[in-house]
């Protein structure tokens, strides 16, 4: 194995434990957004269930204090969409590195495989220049014979 084989080799394995990093960190974006979106359903079913019907016979404290719980969950429910939505993003930026590291593993594999077939193809002229010289030793051994 040349150097430069040996160098490419270890940068690929080095592009491929990041890549199997940047997966982790990505799947770990990933069960964020999706919490954050558990969360907010779960908000929302909570905030439908205080809503109040008319003629429910209510008492005004009762009413007032439903009132400032579900503004106070309107207000965590915003917080918690904007949660979500950075997640989201988070998310996206994560898979566009995912994918941006991915290719450099398919241009590194690419150029290690350049190098292995330049290497072949190397040792397949040497062999024929051996094979050719031994050839040439053969035929002139015959002619000196034939002499």
């Amino acid at each position: 194995m040349s150097r430069q084989h040996g160098v490419l080799h270890a940068w690929y394995q080095q592009q491929q434990q990041r890549f199997e990093q940047l997966q982790s960190e990505q799947g770990s974006w990933q069960r964020q957004q999706q919490a954050h979106a558990e969360r907010l359903e779960l908000l929302q079913q909570v905030s439908t269930q205080y809503a109040l019907g008319s003629g429910n016979g209510s008492s005004a404290l009762l009413v007032k204090g439903i009132g400032r719980f579900r503004n106070q969950l309107s207000l965590i429910t915003q917080l918690q969409q904007q949660e979500l939505a950075l997640a989201e993003a988070e998310l996206r930026a994560a898979r566009e590195r995912v994918l941006h590291q991915h290719l450099n593993l398919k241009k590194g594999d690419t150029l290690l495989q350049k190098l292995q077939q330049q290497q072949l193809q190397r040792e397949a002229k040497r062999e024929q220049r051996v094979l050719d010289e031994l050839s040439g030793q053969r035929f002139l051994r015959r002619q000196q014979a034939c002499r």
